[in-house]
C-alpha cells in the first residue's frame, strides 16, 4: 500500500470518529400538533427510535454532519425547536455532554437463562412454551446439527438475511457476512426440519463463559413456516442440544430495552435475566412533555440506568392509583430478574402522597410515583 493511500485511509477513519450524523425528524402528536425529534448517531438506531416515537408517518426535515466539539452547541441551538433529543452514548460524547443531565437507556441488553432443570420443568413454567411444544409435535418438527460451510452459506443467505430484514426492515441490525463466517468454526448450526424441508436455523456461538444463541433465521422468511412454529422449535431444540452437551446456562442474545419489544417478550418466557451491564446506551433529553411523548411513554415501558443499576419505568394513566392486584399484574408483565426495581409513574396524581401509598401498598421491588417525578431532572427543564 502506498504511503499516500495509507494516510488517506487513516484520515478518513479519523474524520468518521470525530463527526456525527445529526437528524431532525418531524411528526404529529394525537392532536395533530407538530412533534420533533433530534437524533445523533447511526441510521439503524435512528430508524428504530423514529418509528417507535413518531410512527410511520414522519419525515426527515434536516440531515447534517457535525464535529464532535460542536455537538453541545448544536444541541443548545436545537433545544427550543425539538421536543426530544436522543444521542448514541460513547466516551467521546461524554467529553462534551454531561450524562447526569440526561436519561440513560441501554441501546441493547444481553440476557441469559438457567437451563439446569429438566426441560419438562422449564416448559411447565410458561403456558406459551407449552403451546410451542404442542405445535412442534403436531407438525412433526425435528432438528439436526450442521457444521459444513455450505450449510452456513444457506443459513446466512436464505434464512438469516430474509428473516431479519422482513421482521425489522430498515431498523434491522445485521451482522456482517464476514464476521459471522469467521466465527462459524466455533459455532453449531441448529437446523429445524419438517420431513425433508429445511425450515430455519439457529447459530449457537461458544465462548468461555456460556454458549450464546447468536443468530436466527427462517427459510425465505416464509409465513407458513412461522405459523408451523419454527421459531419456538429453534429455541426449544437449541436448549435440548445444549443440555445434552452438559451446559447449565445459555446466553439468549441481546434485545432492545423496551419492555413491549416483541423479541424481548418472546425470550422472557424462557426465564431470562440480565446477563451483564449494557455496553452501549442512548442519552436522552426530554425537552417538553407533550401529548405525543405521553402517548409514547404509556405504550412503551422501558429499562433505564439509574445510579449504576437497571430499573424499569412503566407509565400509567388511571383515574385512581393502582390497586394491589393491578400492581402485581404489572410486576408480572414487566419485572425481570437483574432489574433493581420497577417504578410505576402515574399521570394525573401530581398532588397525591405516593410515599404514603407505597408504605401502605408494599410490593416487592415496585414503587409508585406521580409522572412529574420522572421529569424532574435538568433535561426536562426549559
Amino acid at each position: 500500500m502506498y504511503p499516500f493511500t495509507r494516510m488517506r485511509k487513516l484520515l478518513n477513519r479519523l474524520v468518521r470518529n470525530l463527526k456525527f450524523n445529526v437528524y431532525i425528524l418531524s411528526g404529529k402528536d394525537p392532536q395533530e400538533r407538530p412533534f420533533s425529534l433530534m437524533y445523533v448517531g447511526h441510521e439503524g438506531n435512528r430508524n428504530y427510535l423514529a418509528r417507535m416515537v413518531l410512527g410511520d408517518n414522519h419525515k426527515t426535515i434536516e440531515s447534517l454532519k457535525i464535529w464532535l466539539w460542536s455537538l453541545k452547541g448544536e444541541i443548545g441551538r436545537k433545544r427550543k425547536s425539538c421536543d426530544l433529543i436522543v444521542m448514541e452514548d460513547s466516551e467521546r460524547v461524554r467529553r462534551f455532554i454531561d450524562p447526569k443531565e440526561m436519561l440513560v437507556v441501554p441501546t441493547w441488553i444481553g440476557w441469559k437463562a438457567d437451563i439446569s432443570d429438566e426441560i419438562s420443568a422449564i416448559v411447565k413454567r410458561d403456558r406459551s412454551l407449552q403451546s410451542d411444544i404442542r405445535r412442534i409435535r403436531k407438525n412433526k418438527l425435528t432438528f439436526e446439527v450442521a457444521k459444513d460451510e455450505v450449510d452456513f452459506e444457506e443459513f446466512y443467505q436464505k434464512m438469516y438475511l430474509p428473516y431479519i430484514t422482513s421482521v425489522h426492515g430498515d431498523r434491522a441490525s445485521l451482522t456482517a457476512y464476514d464476521k459471522m463466517k469467521n466465527h462459524f468454526p466455533e459455532c453449531d448450526l441448529i437446523v429445524v426440519r419438517r420431513g425433508k424441508e429445511k425450515m430455519g436455523g439457529m447459530l449457537i456461538q461458544y465462548n468461555n463463559e456460556m454458549p450464546r444463541l447468536w443468530s436466527i433465521g427462517v427459510m425465505d422468511a416464509r409465513l407458513d413456516y412461522l405459523k408451523a412454529g419454527v421459531i419456538g422449535a429453534l429455541y426449544y431444540f437449541s436448549i435440548i442440544h445444549l443440555k445434552k452437551q452438559g451446559h447449565s446456562k445459555v446466553h439468549y442474545g441481546a434485545t432492545r430495552a423496551f419492555l413491549n419489544d416483541g423479541v424481548l417478550r418472546y425470550k422472557k418466557k424462557w426465564g431470562i435475566q440480565v446477563a451483564n451491564p449494557p455496553k452501549q446506551t442512548f442519552l436522552i433529553r426530554i425537552e417538553s412533555v407533550s401529548s405525543k411523548l405521553k402517548a409514547f411513554l404509556l405504550n412503551n415501558p422501558f429499562i433505564h440506568v439509574e445510579k449504576d443499576s437497571l430499573q424499569a419505568a412503566v407509565f400509567i394513566d388511571n383515574a385512581e392509583l393502582p390497586t394491589g392486584p393491578e400492581i402485581q399484574r404489572l410486576r408480572k408483565d414487566y419485572f425481570l430478574n437483574g432489574l433493581s426495581g420497577l417504578n410505576l409513574y402515574s399521570f394525573g396524581h401530581e398532588n397525591q402522597n405516593c410515599e404514603e401509598f407505597n408504605l401502605q401498598e408494599a410490593h416487592d421491588g415496585v414503587s409508585v410515583y406521580p409522572a412529574s417525578a420522572f421529569f424532574k431532572r435538568p433535561s426536562s427543564q426549559k
